[in-house]
């Protein structure tokens, strides 16, 4: 199997059926010309091209990984990257306009593509610390443990040491 981000998504939802049908490669680039500071960062706009043309985001009532993570569609994500970035709202911080939502749970947090990096971050609403859950989005996928590759490790995650 060739390691890339859509075969990995098509593997995951070949076995869960957990996952919206993808969008057009124009729905998301549609989605981030509005987006204006993200623009100018080829290497994740096309990392999250692939991702949303695989798939759009989890059904109703499907979790993404062990920790109720839910994959958020395009147009959710977009949101949720406004409503972070908005100066009328108190979000926590620290808090960046490179950082874009890909997943979230129930309890207010984000899992954030940082465009600057690539890496993976969680953010909490209720606290300031920021932890790198994974080095990319295809590590992140990679290490999905719905997706059970034989040779790769299952992460523990920052928030599970808390547990």
């Amino acid at each position: 199997m060739s390691l890339n981000i859509k075969s990995l998504i098509l593997s995951i939802d070949e076995k869960h059926q957990i996952f919206n049908p993808g969008v057009s490669k124009n729905e998301v680039e549609s989605a981030f010309s509005k987006l204006k500071v993200l623009q100018s960062h080829k290497p994740a706009i096309k990392q999250l091209i692939e991702l949303y043309t695989s798939r759009n985001g989890n059904k109703p009532n499907k979790s993404f990984d062990q920790l109720s993570y839910r994959f958020l569609k395009i147009k959710e994500a977009v949101s949720a990257y406004k409503f972070l970035n908005s100066p009328k709202e108190s979000i926590t911080q620290p808090y960046s306009n490179l950082w874009f939502p890909i997943l979230e749970n129930a309890g207010g947090y984000h899992i954030v593509l940082d465009f600057k990096t690539l890496k993976l971050i969680e953010w909490h609403h209720d606290g300031n610390k920021r932890p790198v859950v994974a080095a990319s989005l295809l590590k992140y996928i990679q290490n999905n443990p719905k997706l059970n590759i034989v040779g790769v490790p299952n992460p523990v995650r920052p928030a599970q040491l808390k547990k």
